[in-house]
Formats: C-alpha cells, sequence, structure tokens
C-alpha cells in the first residue's frame, strides 16, 4: 500500500459527481476517507466500491469494482459542500478496463500530486512534455524547471479495482444475427442446423431466448457463429474464439489493487505493486472467503526494450490478469495474491532462475506471456 504524506483538512467534506452534480458521502464513509488519509493512505475500499483520493489536491477517482465505471471525487470545505442527502455510490462513464492511471509528481513535502488534466492528456501521446518552464521526461521519471534546472521525480500511479460482473456483449463486441441474412462480419448467412466448436449443439433460429452471435473475428473462410449462451460461458474460462482461436483481451480476475512506476536509479525502471487483502468476488476461486494481499517491487532496464516490456506490464495490470488470488507454490499459502502467469523480475542480479538479470531471453517469453492473455498491442 502506497504512502503518503498526511495532509489533513479539519472542516472538509468529500463529494463523488453523480449525473446531475456533486453529493456528499455518507458519514461513516466520511470518517473512513479521514482515518485513512490520518494514516497516510491514499485509498478505501467500501464495498464493490474503490475510493482513490489525493488528500493534497482534495481530487480523488471512485471505481465501481463490478463494472469498472468511474467518477470524480472532490474535498470541499463542509460549508460549501453540495446538498442532496445520502450519497448513493453508483457508476458512471463506462471504462475499457477496471482500472486508471495518473502521472503524479513529488513534493518537497514527498507527497505525490497530480498532474493536471492537460497535462496528462499530453502524457499520454508523448514521452516528453513541456509546459511554461518545465520540461517532463517519462522515460528518465524527472520533471526539470529549464530556468533554474531543478528536477522533481515524478511516478505513473495505476489503480485496479477488481471487475465482478462483465457485460460480455459489450466486452467482446458480437452481433446478434439470424438465419437466412448475411452476418456483417464474414459475408454470410448461417445454417440453423449446424453446430459450433465446443458445443456440438444446433445453433437454432435464434428464437425463443436463445440468441445467435456472430464474433469479431469471424472470417468468409472461418465463420464464427455461437449460441449466446454457450460463448458466454466459454469467455467467463478463456478468452479466445472456440474456432479461430482468436484471442481477446478480456478483463481478468485481479483484485483490486495499485501500481507505481518510478525510477530512483538511471539505468532501472522500478515498478510497486501493493495489493491489500479482502474478500474474494463471484469470479474468484472462493467467493466470500477472506484472501492476503501482497507488496512486489519488481525492476527492468531503462532502455527502449525494457520500456517497452514496462507498458506491456501496465497494460496486463490494467487488464486485470497481472495477478490472481489463488496458491502460493513458493509458501504453500492458500487465498492470497500471486502471479497470474505472466513472468516478472523481482530482482536486478542473479540471472532468470533468481527472475534477475542478466537474461537476453526475457523480453520474448514477457511478450509470448502477454500475448496468451490477449495483451498484445501497446497503448
Amino acid at each position: 500500500m502506497s504512502k503518503k504524506a498526511k495532509h489533513g483538512h479539519a472542516s472538509s467534506t468529500w463529494e463523488w459527481q453523480d449525473d446531475d452534480g456533486w453529493k456528499p458521502y455518507d458519514a461513516s464513509v466520511q470518517a473512513e476517507i479521514s482515518q485513512a488519509i490520518a494514516r497516510g493512505e491514499d485509498f478505501i475500499m467500501e464495498g464493490k466500491y474503490m475510493l482513490s483520493f489525493d488528500a493534497a489536491t482534495r481530487t480523488g477517482t471512485q471505481i465501481n469494482g463490478k463494472t469498472g465505471w468511474r467518477r470524480r471525487m472532490r474535498s470541499v470545505p463542509s460549508g460549501a459542500a453540495a446538498g442532496g442527502g445520502s450519497a448513493t455510490k453508483s457508476g458512471g462513464a463506462a471504462t475499457k478496463t477496471g482500472g486508471s492511471s495518473t502521472w503524479q509528481w513529488q513534493d518537497d513535502d514527498r507527497s505525490w500530486k497530480s498532474f493536471d488534466d492537460a497535462t496528462q492528456a499530453q502524457l499520454v501521446k508523448k514521452t516528453v512534455a513541456r509546459f511554461g518552464n518545465y520540461k517532463i521526461d517519462t522515460r528518465t521519471f524527472l520533471q526539470t524547471n529549464r530556468k533554474s534546472d531543478f528536477t522533481r521525480y515524478i511516478r505513473h500511479r495505476l489503480a485496479f479495482a477488481r471487475v465482478d460482473v462483465i457485460d460480455w456483449v459489450t466486452e467482446i463486441g458480437w452481433a446478434r444475427v439470424k438465419p437466412g441474412v448475411n452476418a456483417p462480419k464474414c459475408g454470410c448467412a448461417y445454417d440453423p442446423d449446424s453446430t459450433s466448436v465446443g458445443d456440438w449443439e444446433p445453433l437454432g433460429d435464434g428464437d425463443d431466448g436463445e440468441p445467435v452471435v456472430e464474433l469479431p473475428c469471424s472470417t468468409t473462410k472461418m465463420p464464427c457463429f455461437y449460441r449466446e449462451d454457450f460463448i458466454s460461458t466459454w469467455f467467463g474460462h478463456k478468452s479466445e474464439c472456440p474456432n479461430c482461436k482468436h484471442l481477446y483481451s478480456t478483463r481478468g480476475v485481479q483484485p483490486s489493487g495499485f501500481m507505481d512506476v518510478f525510477s530512483r536509479r538511471p539505468q532501472w525502471i522500478e515498478i510497486q505493486v501493493d495489493f491489500p487483502g479482502g474478500v474474494q468476488g463471484p469470479r474468484q476461486p472462493s467467493p466470500g472467503a477472506n484472501y492476503t494481499g501482497t507488496a512486489r517491487l519488481l525492476y527492468y532496464p531503462n532502455t527502449d526494450e525494457g520500456r517497452e516490456g514496462v507498458a506491456l506490464i501496465k497494460k496486463a495490470f490494467l487488464r486485470g490478469v497481472l495477478f490472481v488470488v489463488g496458491t502460493s507454490v513458493t509458501t504453500g499459502a492458500s487465498n492470497t495474491v500471486i502471479f497470474g502467469g505472466i513472468h516478472l523480475k523481482t530482482a536486478m542480479t542473479g540471472g532468470p532462475t533468481n527472475h534477475g538479470y542478466p537474461d537476453n531471453g526475457w523480453l520474448v517469453r514477457l511478450k509470448s506471456e502477454c500475448m496468451t492473455n490477449g495483451i498484445s498491442q501497446i497503448v
């Protein structure tokens, strides 16, 4: 769990932005946030919601763990708090992942503060951004005052909220089709008496509550039609098309947590991953059971190759496939947060057997493992 300097605001109220304006959290949530800030922490879990906040800037993000939807948060003087009674913590604008990310700079008191929205937008597109007297370099993880040459550290903070429910129609982007009508992807009509790979039951005519769908990977040479109930269940366990084996980047079962990407040594990029313990959700191995968290520190060379690997790791984290709840092969402990099948570098030395360097093949293996989890495009 990331620690921050304690910035208390004695008489302030935390609010969330609803579709019709700002609304205050109820008293119990206000108390939890205040207690977390007093402990130097920057998020709390409130039921299915992750509330991530920056006490210094009085801003934050509320993430719905079931849908991945997000809403803005803010802290205002109590006298200026919006009306509206008790807050109903509902979802907002949908995001493709269950996570969010923000670039931050370190102030003199060692607390982290988020760049404004305009700067964030530039840092998504550029490795080096210039604003006024400042140059922000995401390769060196430094902000430099171009007049005084004074530098500050920057970091990339990512947050992931567990996704308990997935709307597979939206997630995959399939289309419902009817017999006798050419489907949009393959340009052909399906045969109601035919079967689909893995299902082996007739597709049917799409009536009686049994819709038939065409996947986006469907082509003229290899049409991919399925009963919607079957393919929804299939994607709950595998992220590939049963027919053509196309891999889809679907959101995984990773628990809620944070990732900080930074550099304190010019030749290394470091990644701090923190997962607090909690209660397992419906997509995890033992729904309703407690699980223990973990914290990991990862190391990657600050080179073009290393930055390519880190970009893949960040995407895997935001897609929820980097860590899972399971049984540790090292300690034998069950119901704990473990690696999710993508091998990560936890040491700077010792070679591959000790998860360190030198290791000439690490990026090739990382790409292959990410590909298996549907992570192939760096964005």
